[in-house]
């Protein structure tokens, strides 16, 4: 039987548990208080700890959940995260474009015409292979 996202459960051969039993699992837990930890890289996220931790109990330091990143507590003397830095907007791009960004349309024919000479000699065939040539 699930309670307040626990499993809660009895010894065997005891009784059921009633509705004041389920109440009483639930109260259990220690009063909590969230505290806020500032990411290096420009976001924050809580953290729930005992509510009765001094200040100097609290940790001082989490590791990011997202970055893996060594977090600070928020607080008195705890300077905000610089926000991160804009760089160039990234520009999709197309397979087609990336590759005339590192071969010319020259370059691309040339290597077309030696694979198909490569292949058709393979097929076993004369120049064409077997195959009609391609007009462009």
């Amino acid at each position: 039987m699930y309670v307040s996202g626990r499993l809660a459960s009895s010894r065997n051969g005891s009784t059921a548990l009633g509705p004041g039993d389920i109440d009483r699992a639930s109260d259990d837990q220690a009063p909590r208080r969230d505290h806020e930890f500032l990411c290096p890289l420009g976001h924050s996220f809580t953290r729930p700890l005992a509510a009765d931790l001094s200040v100097g109990e609290l940790p001082a330091r989490w590791r990011c959940p997202q970055h893996g990143a060594d977090a600070a507590r928020a607080g008195i003397g705890t300077p905000a995260p610089a926000p991160l830095e804009q760089g160039r907007p990234r520009i999709d791009k197309t397979p087609w474009q990336m590759l005339l960004e590192r071969r010319t349309i020259a370059d691309l024919d040339a290597l077309l015409d030696r694979k198909l000479r490569e292949l058709h000699r393979r097929r076993g065939g004369g120049p064409s292979g077997g195959v009609e040539a391609v007009t462009r």
